[in-house]
């Protein structure tokens, strides 16, 4: 999974909001402003990385904008707009590790082995004995 992190204006109420968005830039809410902060519109592979950025770009967005509450917030909008509900660093960060963890392990599981799919055969005529070896 790729996570894309940018600062939001919230649809519709327009509150502030550095998201994190699942399934990269092109899932990001179209509401995003122009990167500013170092990580902004950047694709991380990793959820705690992504995090991290998260909330560095918050703090310094607040330190420029010390009137406006910025929240942090994660979500999918599977290519649409979709306001993004506000959660605690606290709660971002064990859903990241959670995450990362979950998503290693699944790619661990993934792994084939190769030499399993060296030789074809046609599984669906048990009397063609024709082999072939993947040169078509």
């Amino acid at each position: 999974m790729v996570y894309t992190v940018s600062r939001q204006l919230q649809f519709p109420d327009g509150g502030l909001m550095v998201e994190i968005s699942f399934g990269g830039s092109d899932h990001t809410n179209p509401d995003a402003f122009m990167p500013k902060y170092d990580g902004g519109g950047v694709e991380y592979d990793l959820a705690t990385d992504a995090v991290a950025a998260a909330v560095e770009i918050r703090a310094k967005w607040a330190a420029d904008a010390p009137d406006e509450i910025i929240e942090i917030g994660s979500g999918a909008t599977c290519g649409m707009t979709c306001p993004f509900d506000s959660s605690t660093e606290k709660e971002l960060l064990k859903w990241a590790k959670d995450t990362d963890k979950d998503q290693g392990q699944a790619e661990a599981e993934s792994e084939i082995d190769d030499d399993y799919y060296d030789v074809y055969s046609n599984d669906f005529d048990p009397t063609d004995e024709t082999v072939f070896d993947g040169d078509f």
